[in-house]
């Protein structure tokens, strides 16, 4: 059974590249000292594939970012068939990932310039 969370989002488009369109919910940007906690969105500009060949236009990632050392993890992702996190959710799983640092020319650079400066 698939959740919308719409109703308690507040979705920005943050920035685009050739393969997407990101965003986050200001909604969700939680600030603990210098970390921040924002959930992410990422449209894809052409179908993309998961594991078990099931097609896929967005997904969703709960993010850690850290200001003060710019660096980043993921802890939590969903896949949509359709774009804008619609349709049928195809996978949500928790993700325990080390903090690795933020690639100045990254979609999650942009991300953290978002939620940092605010």
């Amino acid at each position: 059974m698939a959740i919308n969370l719409s109703w308690a989002s507040d979705w920005v488009s943050v920035g685009m590249s050739d393969a997407a369109v990101y965003g986050i919910d200001r909604a969700s940007v939680e600030k603990e000292g210098p970390i921040r906690r924002v959930w992410s969105m990422l449209d894809y500009r052409q179908p993309q594939k998961n594991s078990l060949g099931k097609t896929y236009w967005s997904s969703r990632m709960l993010m850690e970012i850290d200001c003060q050392q710019k660096w980043g993890r993921s802890r939590s992702l969903a896949i949509y068939s359709g774009a804008h996190l619609s349709g049928e959710m195809l996978t949500s799983e928790g993700v325990i990932a080390d903090w690795q640092p933020v690639p100045p020319s990254s979609p999650v650079f942009t991300i953290m310039r978002h939620v940092c400066e605010n």
